[in-house]
């Protein structure tokens, strides 16, 4: 559907720009497999502030709805 998907990314601290070298090469493999306009959709922030801020500093281009599902139920949360 033209979205590349990083679920889980945890990388070492004391190693500096890991984090940011990962992204990076995260959406180059996503350009290349599926072409220009191709969206990185990165983890959720799980309702960490500090995530939440890196996250808004990648110049989002849309927020995707969070949905907590549960047996018989499901619930729109806010957008992150």
């Amino acid at each position: 559907n033209g979205q590349w998907m990083g679920i889980v990314m945890k990388t070492d601290p004391t190693v500096p720009g890991l984090c940011a070298y990962l992204r990076q090469h995260l959406a180059r493999i996503g350009l290349r497999e599926l072409g220009p306009g191709a969206e990185l959709n990165i983890q959720q922030d799980d309702g960490l502030p500090g995530l939440r801020h890196a996250k808004g500093s990648y110049r989002p281009v849309r927020l995707v709805p969070k949905f907590t599902v549960a047996h018989g139920a499901t619930q729109e949360r806010e957008a992150a």
